[in-house]
This record gives structure tokens, C-alpha cells and sequence, in this order.
């Protein structure tokens, strides 16, 4: 259930006219931190500088457009720092 919820999630964002832009929202990409980092070893994954970290070059490489926020009902996402 949480991963449909997810994938259903995605593709509402990807298919709203401000985010595809007239183009197919089955083109949109979409880089998922989960699936990016090994979660079993995410201290190694995101190195000792910040600048390192595969979300921080993300973020950087020019090709992101913005970002997306999943949230559920209780809205858990918002107590982590780094997802503020």
C-alpha cells in the first residue's frame, strides 16, 4: 500500500500541467533518495561533507527542476530536519 501510494503520488505530481508543461509526464524523471542510497550503509553513501552526499549533487547538477514532498497523514516527513 505505501508504494502505490507513492507511485500514485509521482504520477499526479509529474501530470500536473505546471510540472509537464505540455510535454508527456511519463517523460519527467524523478531521483527518489530511498532507492538512490544504500540503506544499509547510508553513513558511507553520503560522505563527511554535505557537498558529497548524492542528494546534494542532485540538487546541483542543473538537470532538477524542483522537488517533491510526499506526505501522509500525520505528516512524519516534517519532523526530520533535512526535509525541511
Amino acid at each position: 500500500e505505501e508504494f502505490s501510494y507513492t507511485v500514485a503520488s509521482i504520477q499526479k505530481h509529474a501530470m500536473h500541467p505546471e510540472v509537464s508543461k505540455g510535454g508527456a509526464w511519463e517523460d519527467i524523471a524523478y531521483w527518489i533518495c530511498t532507492f538512490a542510497n544504500n540503506q544499509y550503509a547510508v553513513e558511507e553513501e553520503l560522505g563527511t561533507d554535505v557537498c558529497e552526499s548524492s542528494f546534494f549533487i542532485t540538487l546541483r547538477s542543473g538537470s532538477c527542476r524542483g522537488t517533491c514532498l510526499i506526505l501522509r497523514d500525520h505528516a512524519e516527513p516534517l519532523k526530520r530536519s533535512w526535509c525541511l
